[in-house]
């Protein structure tokens, strides 16, 4: 059997537009009544979490039965995937958003908070040092 491997295809910065900083908002203080001065800090806060996240995509070849998205993540870290997303090899498609293919290779995509672009990124076969973070591609 061959060897399995992680490759990187990029590391990218999330794009903090109004809507989705108005949407973090939403989903962390929906419901609370928060004054002028509280809405202003919560957003600021809101802001510095959503300026460290990124969006993983990797390519996935020959995975084993050791392949686990829950090992993905940095050193020192405890901050784990989530909306992960398996994809087609050309990354057109969706393939599942919970359990990997049963394929012989697939792409990968899922975010990650606090992303330290000095650190490798941790995966189920080690270390893979990170390449610059880029803008998003627009697919």
């Amino acid at each position: 059997m061959k060897e399995p491997k992680i490759q990187i295809l990029g590391i990218y910065r999330v794009d903090l537009n109004e809507e989705l900083i108005e949407e973090a908002m939403q989903m962390k203080y929906s419901g609370i009544n928060l004054s002028e001065i509280e809405i202003r800090k919560a957003k600021e806060a809101v802001l510095e979490e959503l300026s460290s996240v990124v969006l993983i995509d990797v390519l996935v070849t020959n995975p084993d039965e050791r392949f686990n998205l829950g090992d993905f993540g940095q050193p020192g870290s405890n901050q784990a995937p989530y909306d992960e997303v398996y994809l087609s090899l050309d990354g057109s498609s969706m393939i599942s958003h919970d359990k990997p293919p049963t394929s012989d290779s697939f792409r990968l995509a899922f975010f990650l908070h606090f992303f330290d672009p000095t650190k490798p990124l941790k995966t189920s076969y080690g270390e893979i040092p990170a390449p610059p973070i880029r803008d998003m591609p627009e697919h």
